[in-house]
């Protein structure tokens, strides 16, 4: 084996930046689905006599801790609770 295959990661430093990374990436992915979810809900609920803005709905806060369990997400991205 070369030298260059064994490395000494002191201070965790690289462990800390690849989970920053990957709680960046689980953001926007977990994002993206609860903005695929609202769209969702949204375009369900639209009546052609009301106005769209009146169908507008946003995900309950039960619901966003679901879908962060069933996306694997729970324990490690909190969900914005409303009032909180």
């Amino acid at each position: 084996l070369s030298d260059w295959t064994t490395v000494e990661d002191t201070n965790d430093e690289t462990a800390g930046s690849l989970h920053l990374a990957l709680r960046l990436i689980s953001f926007h992915e977990l994002k993206e689905s609860s903005i695929v979810i609202e769209l969702a809900m949204w375009k369900s609920s639209m009546v052609e006599d009301r106005a769209r803005a009146d169908c507008r709905i946003t995900v309950p806060d039960p619901a966003k801790s679901l879908i962060m369990d069933y996306c694997g997400f729970a324990g490690f991205l909190e969900p914005a609770i409303e009032g909180a």
